[in-house]
């Protein structure tokens, strides 16, 4: 490629076929040579030239993976047991611990003559050739001067490499799951599925608001939320010097309040957990299950499957968020037989094909807020703006971001504290004059998302529209609701009418 050809962008390139010097075509050339190429359009003296394809390197890169001398070895320990009189035992074991021993059906004859020596027996039993794997240790016990046919090696050491494979191919393979045992639709409130929440959740339709904040968890109680799930320390917002240095001190002191007002309202309350946490991560996950535990919180949102398993496993009631992406009822019932009291179904489906899930267990769908679009390790924030001696400044604490598109519409930008971005959607969901479809859809709870809803005076009032329109529909069974206009302008119905498309 040559930089500042005068041409369009996409033909700055040109593969090169050929070359020349001064005395004719040449097939290569080295440092300090000049040569000339054929090339279709003029470029100024001076231009910087990038090869971008090296067909020799190629070529012996695909000769070296074509015969398997890229592939890396699996280091094995080799041990064998050799005594006049007794089978030859081979003992292979690699770095995962998997073990194979085996004996010889020819007993080992004492030498006459010339006797097998160590440094032989050794050379033949490394001999490892195109497998998987490569003698990193060798260990040959052997008593006195004993006589061993090398073709009995072989056959000993081909078999426990072959055993060996066949034991690592065992070990991985996956095991099938059990096909979840869907109930028969409107069994619901009777048995099966419903009997692994316990009774911990009401046979009422629920309001559920996800909020950030003690300001949030103030406004959806005084709105009358049913459930809090509480991500206090997830993003970052603009605060004061004071707060930053005291900010994880406080954290535990900020779980202790949430839990205590949600307990005083007679509400319930659940800790979120990240949608995507590193190995080295864990840690914060396992703090927040110390505070459900400590706090005497109802459980977690588990975003993930490791942290729904890490739940289970250490008995934290959870519930299945989101994220999981639950599309069908195989998923939600699978879920639900795992052990979550409740399914959030994805938001992607529509209003119709929530009704043929909704139908098999507790189903929780989200009605109201900004949804969350894609979580980057990429902080663009930080990589345009946060420049500071080669250190970002963080201007995610400085205020609102938004990312703009073609058509002027903002997105807005969340940070949290592993300085991954978030992209919200442009416009907020909203579902208020569809409350009683869903009810009649037959899911156990309404979910408000206050993401990006910094005034808990906004929180509230949307809290009490909600409430106000479940509580309506329950009590009169009235049809009519009141439109989404009463909250502002610009929202949208997302998939629930037109599905993904």
């Amino acid at each position: 490629m040559v930089e500042n050809a005068e041409t369009r962008p996409e033909d700055k390139g040109k593969i090169i076929s050929s070359m020349y010097t001064g005395k004719g075509p040449v097939y290569s050339a080295g440092k300090g040579d000049i040569i000339e190429i054929p090339f279709d359009s003029r470029a100024p003296s001076g231009s910087t030239v990038y090869r971008t394809h090296d067909k020799k390197l190629m070529d012996s890169l695909k000769k070296e993976s074509e015969s398997g001398s890229l592939k890396p070895k699996i280091p094995v320990s080799v041990t064998s047991t050799i005594a006049s009189g007794r089978p030859v035992r081979l003992e292979i074991k690699d770095r995962d611990s998997n073990i194979v021993t085996i004996e010889s059906e020819y007993l080992v004859e004492k030498a006459e003559k010339q006797p097998t020596s160590k440094v032989q027996i050794e050379k033949q039993l490394s001999k490892l050739g195109n497998t998987l794997f490569e003698a990193a240790e060798l260990h040959v016990n052997m008593d006195g001067d004993i006589f061993i046919p090398m073709g009995q090696l072989n056959e000993l050491r081909t078999k426990a490499i072959q055993q060996l494979e066949k034991l690592r191919i065992s070990r991985w393979k996956l095991k099938p799951l059990n096909t979840p045992q869907l109930p028969e639709p409107g069994e619901k409130a009777g048995q099966k599925i419903e009997e692994n929440v316990s009774g911990n959740l009401p046979m009422r339709p629920i309001l559920s608001v996800s909020v950030y904040s003690l300001d949030g968890l103030e406004g959806a109680l005084s709105g009358g939320a049913d459930c809090i799930y509480f991500g206090e320390g997830f993003f970052r917002r603009p605060e004061t010097a004071e707060q930053k240095e005291s900010f994880t001190k406080d954290l535990d002191i900020i779980f202790k309040k949430a839990v205590t007002e949600t307990r005083d309202a007679g509400r319930k309350i659940y800790f979120s957990t990240p949608k995507i946490v590193k190995d080295s991560e864990m840690k914060s996950v396992e703090k927040i299950f110390s505070r459900v535990r400590k706090l005497g919180a109802d459980g977690i949102l588990a975003s993930n499957l490791g942290i729904l398993n890490l739940a289970k496993a250490e008995k934290i009631p959870f519930i299945a968020d989101s994220p999981l992406n639950i599309f069908n009822s195989h998923t939600f019932a699978l879920l639900l037989q795992e052990g979550a009291q409740m399914a959030v179904i994805s938001p992607e489906l529509t209003l119709e094909e929530l009704k043929g899930i909704a139908l098999y267990g507790p189903a929780e769908c989200v009605v109201h807020g900004c949804l969350e679009l894609m979580e980057s390790e990429h902080c663009l924030a930080g990589g345009l703006l946060g420049k500071d001696k080669g250190q970002c400044s963080a201007p995610c604490r400085s205020g609102n971001l938004t990312l703009v598109d073609e058509k002027n519409y903002e997105f807005p930008l969340l940070m949290d504290y592993q300085c991954r971005m978030h992209l919200l959607n442009s416009r907020s969901l909203c579902m208020l004059e569809y409350v009683p479809a869903l009810l009649e859809s037959g899911v156990s709870s309404l979910r408000i998302e206050t993401l990006g809803m910094e005034n808990s005076e906004i929180i509230r009032k949307v809290t009490g529209k909600y409430r106000d329109a479940i509580d309506t529909y329950l009590e009169a069974g009235n049809q009519e609701s009141e439109k989404c206009e009463s909250l502002g302008k610009g929202f949208t119905k997302g998939h629930y009418f037109r599905g993904v498309q």
